[in-house]
Formats: C-alpha cells, structure tokens, sequence
C-alpha cells in the first residue's frame, strides 16, 4: 500500500468525520427552530413510589391497590363537567399518584400526580417536561372541579388553598366556572398541558390570593 493511498484515505476519513460532526451538530441550528435533531423529554423528579391508576370514576381512581377518592373535590353533575374532568384526571395520573394524606377515616386522599406539559414553540431542545403537582389543588384552581367547603378533615392550610384555588379558578373563568377547559380536551389527552397554560403559574396565584385575603384580615 502506497504512501499517497494512505494520505488520501487518512484525508477522506477526515473530511466524513467532520461532515458527520457538522451535520448532527451545526446543521440543526440553520434547518430545524430547535437547533437540534431530536427534541428531548425531560423527567427529572419522577414519583418516588406511584400507584398507578388503571381507571377514573368521577373523582375516583380505581389503583390496583384500593380506591383513591379525592378529598375536597366536587364535580358538577353535567355532562360537560364530567367529561372534562374524566380527561383531565387520565392525562394527569397516567404515570401514577402518590398519597399526601387521608382524611375522613382514610377514606379520601389528598394526591400528588406528576403532569406532562408540552412546549408547543419548538424553538428548544425540549420536547416537554414533566412536574409534580397536587392533584386535589390542581383540579379546583383549574376548573376541572369544585371544592367542596363541606369536607372534613382537612387542615387550616389545606383548606385554605383549596379555598385560594377555586378562587383563582373563578376569577380567571376556567373550566366550570368559564366556557371551556383550561386545555382542550383533544390536546390535554394527546399531549399533556401547554406550557402557556394557566397550571404553570397556579401556585404563585394561589399564594397572591391567600396574601390579599390576610391582607384583607
């Protein structure tokens, strides 16, 4: 084997490898709004021990385990009512619940869910991301359900921010306060909540309202 064949091939290997290199790492910045190929999925705080959830009954989750009833949830005996809560609570429990605590005898928790939210804008890396969240909270402050002022058990806290969140609901006219979900229904079961959907900033109002209101006290 001549010393010119080896030049060239030491040469030509060269130049693929930075075609290569190029193409999977420069290429995406001028082709695709993400600057990147495949767009990821984040998880970084997953449920430490979820019970998943094969089924949904109203505001029950039929878990291999037991029931789950959710604590301090109301659902308006519409069909509207129901059928976005039934989407809401498969999309949000599809990777299972934990329990935060019982109340009534343990026979009503209050749950924690870990929820997909997707970035719509395509203009990161990111393909969507998922977070933890109270289950019973999120469902009232997003109009899925209402709380129900009359459940039991509940500490000055919780039933505190129940009361903030359906507060919040109620102002922002979500769900069965307003004319239509906080997610279209088609949307929410396909690929999760928006990152432009109210839930993102749901906490931050739920604590604005329980200032104004100790403010108002």
């Amino acid at each position: 084997m001549s010393t010119a064949y080896i030049v060239r091939w030491i040469i030509w290997t060269f130049v693929a490898v930075c075609v290569v290199v190029w193409g999977y790492y420069v290429l995406p910045e001028f082709v695709t709004p993400s600057g990147v190929w495949e767009r990821r999925i984040v998880r970084d705080h997953p449920l430490t021990s979820p019970i998943p959830v094969s089924a949904v009954e109203g505001t029950t989750l039929i878990t291999p385990v037991r029931k789950l009833v959710l604590a301090g949830v109301f659902i308006p005996d519409d069909e509207s009512s129901r059928l976005n809560a039934d989407v809401f609570l498969k999309a949000t429990t599809a990777k299972g619940v934990e329990i935060i605590q019982e109340i009534e005898n343990a026979t009503k928790q209050i749950l924690r869910c870990e929820v997909r939210l997707y970035h719509w804008c395509g203009n990161d890396s990111i393909d969507a991301h998922f977070e933890q969240h109270n289950l019973n909270e999120m469902m009232i402050g997003l109009g899925y359900a209402k709380f129900d002022h009359e459940t039991k058990g509940l500490s000055a806290d919780e039933w505190n921010r129940f009361a903030a969140a359906e507060k919040v609901a109620k102002k922002m006219a979500l769900g069965v306060w307003g004319d239509a979900p906080a997610e279209p229904n088609e949307t929410l079961a396909r690929s999760g909540f928006s990152v432009s959907s109210p839930i993102l900033g749901l906490d931050f109002r739920i604590r604005v309202e329980l200032s104004q209101q100790h403010d108002r006290h």
